[in-house]
């Protein structure tokens, strides 16, 4: 537990350093992200799926945050602000509840 709390802290510490602009709009953007994936990795583990599939839930919704972060990484932030705050939650989002439709339709009956 000494670890975690160590590792969430330097996580924060970084958090900001990761950022090449300045601004408080800048920080709550990278905020929600975060917060989207401490979620994800949350239900992730509660949800009933074999690991293999929880692999895949996983990888398909990393994939879908990095699609996400490349096409809204050229688009003028400020003009923009709410279409890319709501683009890097509800799109990866999306694809993960998509996937997770898919697998249980082709998982075997219990």
């Amino acid at each position: 537990m000494k670890n975690l709390k160590a590792a969430i802290f330097t996580i924060f510490l970084i958090m900001p350093l990761m950022l090449f602009a300045h601004g408080e709009e800048v920080i709550f953007t990278l905020f929600i992200q975060i917060i989207a994936i401490i979620i994800f990795l949350i239900v992730l583990i509660f949800i009933k799926l074999n690991s293999k599939q929880k692999a895949i839930l996983a990888g398909v919704y990393f994939l879908a945050v990095v699609l996400v972060f490349f096409a809204t990484s050229t688009i003028p932030y400020r003009v923009n602000m709410t279409g890319i705050n709501l683009s890097i939650t509800l799109i990866p989002a999306t694809c993960a509840v998509l996937s997770y439709i898919l697998l249980k339709l082709n998982s075997p009956k219990d």
